[in-house]
């Protein structure tokens, strides 16, 4: 289970060309396999997937706690339905940032980056 390092407004995240250009050079992973960055685990996350041709891509609001070869659920039901080609997760935004307000009795969460 993921256990948040603090606030969320109070997270260094890093832009995601950043995050691109300092990826791949994790030692816990299979670079040639996965796509993963920023490529160790932290509170956010861009793109998690597998190499290769005419992937299926996904688009998730929240980025989940999965990494390379420990996929949580909602990855491992991604994974089933691609039928072994390469798949890529992709988030509209790295992190949850910002609480917003509940006029109709119900709460949700805007995505807004650093």
């Amino acid at each position: 289970m993921h256990i948040p390092q603090g606030a969320s407004q109070t997270i260094d995240i890093l832009s995601f060309e950043e995050a691109l250009s300092l990826s791949g050079h994790g030692e816990d992973y299979d670079s040639g396999k996965w796509l993963y960055v920023p490529d160790f685990y932290t509170e956010y996350r861009y793109i998690l997937g597998t190499r290769g041709k005419n992937p299926l891509i996904c688009i998730g609001i929240n980025p989940s706690t999965a990494r390379p070869d420990d996929l949580d659920n909602t990855l491992k039901s991604v994974s089933r339905i691609r039928k072994g080609r390469p798949m890529a997760t992709l988030a509209t935004s790295p992190q949850n940032t910002e609480e917003m307000g509940s006029e109709s009795g119900m709460s949700w969460r805007r995505n807004t980056p650093a």
